[in-house]
């Protein structure tokens, strides 16, 4: 069945991945963003979707964000970039009745330090306070700090430290995604992209 799905923070990560997968299906898409950036990957897609550029943090301040969303008149709504229960309480309130679906992107950051791999939904939670800004280290970690300043090193540390590796069951039982790559080769091809376009440089 065709929908109208509006997906917040479009131009992101998962939004990148996302939209193009929506309108392959036959989706009306409208991709809310502040209009700062380009989606990572180009895909031909992106020239059928309505772009929506829109500042959250100061349309939440004075309370016409959610209105705002709601009159984009979607049947689903996808945010991807809710980070205050707040913030998360004034969109529902405004699309309360007025869509089929309100799907909230959660984080497996809420756990914590993983106690046990892969991490499930039923495990304690012991949130992180800050989330690191740097993703990786592709040297050994005592090498790889000598490269940067010891703020950066200091970030990167904690996000090493306090990444969790989360079980794909639940998605596997309700909803038949099976992932088409394990955790170790979607690093790989990472690792190999950012090789490959300069980024970084591969050990000789």
């Amino acid at each position: 069945m065709r929908m109208r799905v509006v997906v917040i923070g479009g131009s992101g990560h998962i939004g990148t991945y996302l939209i193009p997968r929506l309108v392959d299906a036959g989706h009306d898409v409208v991709a809310v963003s502040r209009g700062e950036r380009q989606p990572y990957t180009p895909h031909a897609a992106w020239r059928q979707v309505e772009q929506v550029t829109a500042d959250r943090t100061a349309e939440e301040a004075d309370g016409s964000f959610g209105r705002r969303v709601a009159e984009l008149d979607g049947d689903v709504v996808i945010d991807l970039i809710c980070f205050t229960e707040a913030s998360a309480r004034h969109l529902a309130q405004a699309l309360d009745g007025r869509v089929r679906q309100f799907l909230h992107c959660g984080t497996i950051w809420v756990h914590g330090p993983s106690t046990r791999v892969p991490t499930t939904e039923d495990r304690p939670r012991r949130p992180i306070a800050e989330y690191g800004r740097q993703k990786a280290a592709y040297l050994p970690w005592e090498q790889w700090r000598g490269t940067v300043t010891e703020d950066d090193a200091r970030v990167t540390y904690d996000h090493i430290a306090h990444s969790p590796h989360c079980s794909m069951e639940k998605a596997a039982r309700l909803l038949g995604h099976r992932p088409r790559h394990t955790a170790l080769e979607a690093i790989s091809e990472a690792v190999d992209r950012l090789v490959a376009t300069g980024t970084i440089a591969a050990a000789t």
